[in-house]
């Protein structure tokens, strides 16, 4: 059976929804710092009249596959490794095939190995888009979803009937319009050039000689003919002042270098870059029917647990789930799949413009319980066949008693009068959870919590980079006028981060709460807190009659952790002040006579010298950079 601690347990390991852009940013940096070493420390190539440089296709499509891994990487880190190695061998094979060869640097070779071994290590790494355990097409199985398949049943699930439709048409459409887009510059591209190079041959050869550098890739050239006429170069350093070359002209304008022929293959990196990312769009356009088949195909873990149905979705309960607590996973169908009883009360209750789903009964759910996994669930002897894998519940009425076995199927509105969550008593995981001295009964034992500079500092940082973009859009401003704005920006960061995430504090004992929360502060007894709730982003908010406090928290996980070592994740933070507050209330109701004070009020924070220290350093290295442009 999928008990509730290892539904929270699988939730908690989930990668939150900004990892799957991690792989891209990372590759897109390292793209980014590679490009720049290489214009800047790669070997000019000295083109002359005799030994002339020709078109570089090679050259092209590894710079096209270089920055083609970080966008493919955002549908396929397999893909994307592949194209990183493709750039490393097309690379290769550019510089020993080169009309003019030239020396790269070791340490030049060095880092675009390193970029093709990091396209590697990331697919690893990252493990999306990979076969797992017991599903094929899905993301690589993590060590605790590992650990309760091993531990559940595994059974193949009964027949679903009609077989689901084909997934990832979108995909392959946008697939199809990138290879159609990369044809058509590739194309034009290549017709480009050999229209140039047939108006070359055609051309006729006329001595020139260098008179000017209007900038590093122009030259002025005076012909015999006595015309002065300005030529396209790769570095204008390569052609001195005085120096004798031979220009190609023509009467339709043609004047180029004979040393440095049209190249018009530099468009097939764009083409490239277009192709890969269309190869990356093809991998999620086959996982979903990769998935379905296997779930349907091969043993997957099976549990007990509960579920309402209702028209396209079902909603899945954990097997000991209790009266006022939520669904853990919520999937939309595939098919209809309702008997006539069902369909006959739905369409009752949609005609009294209500939306509803069958009571609770049992069921058995096949594939791992986590979101973002394919699971199907079988209700009744019939198996409802997803049409996307399982997301977090979003209209799944809260958990109620099951009816009595053989009872007619009856139907529910979602917004059914349920006891509240935090009205039910912690269970034994969720007190183990948290820290001795939360658990620790002594109401004469104050518990306080506050966040770390860290997120801080991190938040301080980054906010007022944003000026520099916006700089770009009106850049006749003068610099002291920008570097005014930096530093308002800058203090206006520090000054909403320690109000946001260091003023906030909060202190309770057995007797009530001290807050002080990012708007106010209050001294209550845990008679005037009327629910405390979590937010998705971490927060917590305590609520009362005339407002609440709101204090911020980590959301957990390995890495929060381990950034925030010490600090109380919004979970720990919400079931301590639940435990807390059921305690006073249980003495409460046992008569006992509580002669506990409320806590004091927290100690005030203030700024940290550190925080305004970075604060100032970002306006002195902004005004640097405004100046130096």
């Amino acid at each position: 059976m999928l008990l509730t601690s290892d539904a929270r347990a699988l939730e908690a390991a989930r990668r939150p929804a900004w990892f799957r852009f991690v792989p891209g940013v990372v590759l897109l940096v390292a793209a980014a710092v590679l490009g720049g070493l290489h214009a800047t420390f790669d070997v000019v190539p000295v083109c002359t009249d005799a030994e002339p440089c020709g078109p570089a296709p090679f050259g092209a499509v590894a710079v096209g596959l270089a920055f083609a891994a970080p966008f493919a990487a955002l549908a396929s880190t397999r893909v994307a490794a592949g194209l990183a190695c493709g750039f490393l061998a097309t690379d290769i094979v550019g510089q020993l095939t080169a009309p003019q060869p030239q020396e790269q640097a070791a340490w030049l070779w060095l880092l675009d190995a390193g970029y093709a071994a990091l396209a590697l290590v990331i697919a690893v790494a990252a493990g999306t888009r990979r076969a797992g355990t017991w599903q094929v097409g899905t993301r690589r199985v993590g060590r605790v979803e590992a650990a309760w398949a091993a531990r559940a049943e595994h059974r193949t699930p009964p027949s679903a009937g009609p077989g689901p439709r084909r997934h990832g048409f979108g995909w392959r459409l946008a697939a199809v319009a990138l290879f159609v887009v990369a044809a058509g510059i590739a194309a034009a591209a290549l017709a480009a050039q050999a229209g140039a190079q047939a108006q070359q041959d055609s051309a006729r050869r006329v001595a020139g000689e260098v008179t000017g550098h209007p900038d590093e890739f122009t030259v002025q050239v005076r012909l015999v003919t006595g015309d002065v006429t300005r030529i396209d170069v790769i570095d204008a350093r390569s052609h001195p002042l005085g120096a004798r070359r031979t220009v190609l002209v023509d009467d339709d304008g043609l004047r180029q270098l004979a040393a440095e022929p049209y190249d018009a293959t530099g468009w097939l990196a764009l083409a490239v870059i277009a192709a890969g990312v269309g190869m990356a769009l093809l991998t999620p356009a086959r996982e979903p029917g990769a998935a379905l088949r296997a779930l349907f195909t091969r043993e997957q873990p099976a549990a007990r647990v509960y579920a309402r149905t209702a028209p396209g979705r079902v909603a899945v309960y954990a097997a000991d789930a209790r009266p006022g607590e939520p669904a853990i996973l919520e999937l939309e169908l595939e098919l209809e799949t309702e008997t006539e009883t069902e369909t006959e009360a739905h369409e009752y209750d949609e005609d009294e413009d209500e939306v509803t789903m069958t009571a609770v009964r049992p069921a058995v759910l096949y594939g791992i319980p986590a979101p973002g996994h394919w699971c199907a669930v079988e209700v009744g002897g019939r198996v409802l066949v997803p049409r996307r894998p399982a997301r977090v519940p979003v209209l799944a009425p809260a958990f109620t008693t099951p009816p009595p076995d053989g009872a007619p199927i009856e139907v529910v509105p979602l917004d059914v009068a349920t006891p509240r969550p935090e009205a039910l008593p912690l269970r034994p995981e969720e007190v183990a959870a948290l820290r001795p001295e939360d658990r620790d009964t002594d109401p004469d034992l104050i518990r306080t919590h506050r966040r770390g500079p860290l997120t801080l500092y991190g938040f301080v940082l980054v906010a007022p980079l944003s000026l520099w973009g916006t700089r770009q859009w009106l850049p006749d401003w003068p610099v002291p006028v920008w570097v005014t704005v930096a530093a308002a920006a800058v203090a206006l960061s520090c000054y909403g981060g320690w109000r946001v995430y260091l003023r906030p504090a909060l202190s309770w004992n057995g007797a009530g709460i001290s807050a002080v929360g990012v708007a106010g502060a209050g001294l209550l007894t845990w008679n005037g807190v009327d629910a405390v709730e979590l937010d998705s982003d971490g927060s917590v908010l305590v609520r009362t009659g005339d407002g609440g406090f709101l204090f911020t928290a980590h959301q957990g996980g390995p890495l929060a952790r381990l950034l925030h070592h010490g600090e109380r994740s919004g979970t720990q933070l919400v079931a301590a002040l639940r435990l807390a507050q059921r305690r006073a209330r249980e003495r409460e109701e046992a008569g006992e006579r509580d002669v506990t004070t409320l806590p004091p009020p927290p100690a005030p924070s203030r700024a940290p010298v550190v925080l305004w220290c970075l604060g100032l350093a970002e306006v002195i290295a902004y005004a640097w950079l405004l100046s130096s442009m």
